[in-house]
């Protein structure tokens, strides 16, 4: 359950249908982030109606048809996409194509079905010119949710198939893109809807398949820790991913997982500092460029030190962090920086 506006930090409250909306900002949030058809309800602007150059009456107008073909032709293809009827759903968007479809609809559709063809290069490149063509942002959250479905989908395959696949730096770029689209910085949020959508997923899996893809976990939670703007949503999915790794802290160095214990500490940090929130600027200090400038290298030196903390020490000499630390000492400073209560 988002606590605020993943975009702009605004409240939220429930419209006429049901639907979460910003108060603030007016964009809808969808709480079922796997739903790959909520994207449907988005309409484009409507067409425009010109005046030949030389009309013959007063009532003589050239009415210009929007190339968007509605909702259940949309539908139909993507029920195709979503059914891995890619051959099909393929001639389906080649006739749009054909027909002059240019709107943001038809490029949704196609990111999503080169996502599922595991063309990532293609995806990003349509991904982008739908955004490009989305004149109203007020249901971009409907955009997220289908490019979370289905990246979470691309990396099980990939991962199913022992596919090389840099979803960290896939997901980067489409995160740089809504940033620069909306003109926020939304990181965070997209990274966890990738990964609600994978947890889901991946509780469905074999238990071979999960042993194959349980490696995608800890990237996902280093991007979620440097990443994150809704404290209530990083501790929920963090303590998932805890759980559904079968984190005991009593045996982490036994069971090898330093990794997650980092994770469980920062997510005890939190909770400890809570009370100091309301006299610092989180998350509106914080830009998407800034955390990845500040925040991401200090907790991927962090969890570099699995075999002792030179690469900490390392760190913090190159940055002018004065002193030495543990490990833990460095995860509470971390915590502290994240939260801005230092500065």
């Amino acid at each position: 359950m988002m606590e605020s506006c993943p975009y702009c930090g605004g409240e939220l409250s429930e419209d006429e249908s049901g639907i979460l909306a910003c108060k603030a900002c007016g964009k809808r949030l969808y709480s079922d982030r796997a739903d790959m058809s909520s994207f449907l309800e988005l309409r484009p602007a409507p067409a425009p109606v010109e005046e030949p150059e030389a009309a013959t009456s007063e009532d003589e107008v050239l009415v210009v048809e929007s190339p968007d073909a509605g909702p259940e032709v949309y539908g139909k293809i993507m029920g195709l996409v979503s059914s891995n009827n890619i051959a099909l759903a393929t001639e389906e968007v080649v006739k749009r194509v054909d027909e002059g479809d240019d709107g943001f609809m038809l490029y949704l559709i196609r990111a999503a079905m080169h996502t599922r063809m595991g063309e990532d290069g293609k995806a990003l490149a349509d991904w982008k010119a739908a955004l490009s063509r989305m004149d109203d942002v007020t249901g971009i959250d409907a955009c997220v949710c289908l490019m979370a479905k289905t990246t979470s989908d691309m990396i099980i395959a990939n991962e199913l198939e022992f596919k090389k696949f840099d979803f960290i730096a896939h997901i980067d770029r489409m995160a740089d893109m809504l940033d620069e689209k909306l003109g926020c910085s939304c990181k965070g949020h997209l990274y966890a809807s990738v990964l609600v959508d994978f947890l889901d997923s991946y509780g469905a899996l074999s238990e071979g398949e999960k042993e194959n893809c349980e490696e995608v976990f800890i990237p996902m939670l280093k991007r979620l820790a440097a990443y994150g703007r809704d404290l209530g949503l990083v501790r929920t999915l963090s303590k998932e991913v805890l759980e559904t790794m079968e984190y005991e802290d009593s045996s982490y160095e036994s069971d090898d997982n330093f990794s997650l214990r980092v994770f469980y500490v920062i997510c005890g940090r939190i909770v400890a500092y809570l009370p100091e929130l309301g006299r610092c600027d989180f998350p509106s200090g914080w830009t998407d460029a800034d955390m990845k400038a500040k925040l991401e290298p200090y907790l991927d030196a962090i969890l570099a030190c699995e075999e002792g903390v030179a690469p900490l020490d390392k760190y913090l000499k190159r940055t002018g962090i004065e002193g030495t630390m543990t490990v833990d000492e460095a995860v509470d400073d971390y915590v502290q920086r994240y939260l801005r209560i230092i500065i």
